[in-house]
């Protein structure tokens, strides 16, 4: 079995306190024949994210590959990596870190039937003029859809990620709501590419932004996160993104951190050994703790041990006042089952911690609530959690709120477990189905209003018309209730429909030159 080597045994370079765990051990893999089998196309380099202080730029030789206010993420080749150290003692650098990977959020229609109470298309709404984009990991096989889904240009910034058919499958259950609606597509695989990509669509005049992906563990749920600003920024420039609330209510324990039974070890509610199982090897295990972020100071680490003893892998990040209260180990050929440590030398008096297995935890160690993927958590989405339209109840895995700044999240929830013409027998699960049904009853929406009144008047009209479903009231598994479509709204100016006045420009929208270009069956 392959043992992940300590990063840089030898002494540090300049800066390295700016580096994450997770891009040291990056950094480390490429250095060693082992790993850059298993890396395959990746090992060619890394893609880097820099974390900069506000006005500051990086020098123009390096090769950037997407941008967002406050990061930039660059790409650089294997012979490009001693370029990391000349970055990180750059004055405006904050941090360098490996990016976020969006991960979709399906757990692999009739879905329109179980949503709308009146059928909107005989009322002659279908979507026309409006314009609406969706941003997944992969559009595999679209073109084969005849008459099931649009047939528009994809814009392609996954930069060679694997793909899959999980974008297809939300598109298909977005058509059929609104086939009339114009459809723009991108793949990406990081979350400073997909801020860039909001920029673009905001920039371009795009009204509705379906996100069935997520991110899981990695800040807190509070809004103000790189990714969870983006997409409030949006918001304020008139696109409504719906999120997938995420399937993680199983993969959490959530409770107060105390001493363990041994010295330097810490027990997370009570318990000390934190045991999952690996996925065919691989173990993917995220701790947050309730310090603020850039601000952390009970420094905690995680270690992950095989069932025979051994190191699995680790994850050592500094928090000495001014650190991020997170740890990551995502390593490869484990055990099939693994016990995690989390080890101090600090007080951990007051704190409350946040293990995440991506394989799911034991239910003996589960906890309920607090279990959004980002950028759920964002003021200005629409985040939308699962409902089973055949048996009327919210499946045990949809993640459930509130925000760590307690807002109610989700704001809705939607058909899961529907029927696709991309999946077949298959039936598409997880809240990546349930979000694009909230995305194509808000495109009718704004057919039937003229554009509507912004994000916000959207968010409140789902949320009014939602069934309320549990207990009285919104709640952190269902938010306002079933997401239902009787009576279209009216528009300001006492009418339905027509043809939005938004016109979409060509070559000037940089990567979305091709949103002039309307390719849509049906």
């Amino acid at each position: 079995m392959f043992l992940l080597a300590a990063a840089f045994a030898s002494p540090a370079p300049a800066g390295f306190e700016r580096w994450s765990w997770a891009l040291r051990q990056a950094r480390e893999q490429h250095a060693d024949p082992h790993w850059r089998a298993r890396l395959g196309a990746d090992a060619a380099g890394i893609r880097v994210v820099v974390e900069l202080e506000p006005g500051f730029e990086l020098p123009g030789d390096l090769e950037v590959q997407a941008a967002s206010p406050g990061a930039v993420q660059l790409w650089l080749s294997a012979d490009q990596l001693e370029r990391l150290d000349q970055i990180a003692v750059l004055p405006g650098v904050r941090r360098l870190r490996s990016p976020w990977q969006a991960e979709p959020k399906s757990e692999l229609t009739e879905g329109y039937t179980a949503t709308m109470l009146q059928d909107w298309h005989k009322l002659g709404l279908d979507g026309r003029g409006v314009y609406v984009g969706v941003v997944d990991v992969g559009f595999d096989n679209l073109a084969g859809l005849e008459g099931e889904a649009p047939d528009p240009e994809v814009l392609d910034e996954s930069r060679g990620n694997p793909s899959s058919e999980h974008g297809t499958a939300v598109t298909e259950i977005i058509y059929d709501f609104a086939p009339g609606a114009d459809y723009y597509l991108a793949t990406f695989a990081t979350d400073v590419e997909l801020c860039a990509i909001l920029d673009e669509m905001a920039a371009a005049g795009v009204q509705l932004v379906n996100g069935s992906i997520g991110f899981d563990n990695l800040w807190h749920p509070d809004g103000s996160s790189l990714l969870s600003q983006c997409v409030d920024n949006a918001a304020l420039r008139g696109l409504t993104y719906v999120a997938a609330a995420g399937n993680e209510a199983n993969k959490y324990r959530i409770g107060e951190l105390s001493w363990g039974a041994e010295p330097g070890r810490l027990a997370l509610g009570g318990v000390e050994e934190l045991q999952v199982y690996s996925f065919f090897g691989e173990v993917d295990l995220r701790f947050r703790w309730s310090e603020p972020m850039a601000g952390a100071a009970v420094d905690v680490d995680l270690l992950v041990l095989n069932d025979d003893g051994s190191e699995c892998g680790r994850s050592q990040e500094p928090q000495e006042g001014d650190g991020y209260p997170v740890e990551v180990v995502h390593v490869y050929g484990c055990s099939d089952s693994v016990t995690a440590y989390l080890t101090s030398e600090d007080d951990p008096s007051g704190v409350t911690g946040y293990f995440y297995a991506a394989s799911g935890v034991p239910e003996s160690l589960r906890t309920a609530g607090e279990t959004l993927t980002l950028p759920g958590d964002a003021a200005g989405a629409v985040t939308v959690g699962a409902w089973s339209w055949f048996t009327d109840e919210v499946p045990s895995w949809s993640s459930e709120g509130p925000t760590y700044d307690g807002r109610v999240k989700p704001d809705v929830i939607a058909p899961t477990a529907v029927t696709t013409a991309t999946y077949g027998y298959r039936r598409f699960d997880g809240t990546s189905a349930a979000a694009p049904h909230a995305t194509g009853l808000a495109a009718l929406y704004l057919e039937a209003t003229r554009g509507g009144e912004g994000p916000i008047a959207l968010k409140n009209w789902l949320k009014a018309e939602a069934r309320d479903w549990g207990l009285p009231g919104p709640d952190r598994s269902s938010g306002s209730g079933v997401l239902t479509g009787e009576a279209p709204p009216v528009a300001p100016c006492g009418c339905r429909r027509g043809a939005s006045s938004l016109v979409l420009g060509g070559p000037t929208l940089g990567g979305f030159w091709w949103l002039g270009r309307r390719r849509r069956r049906g």
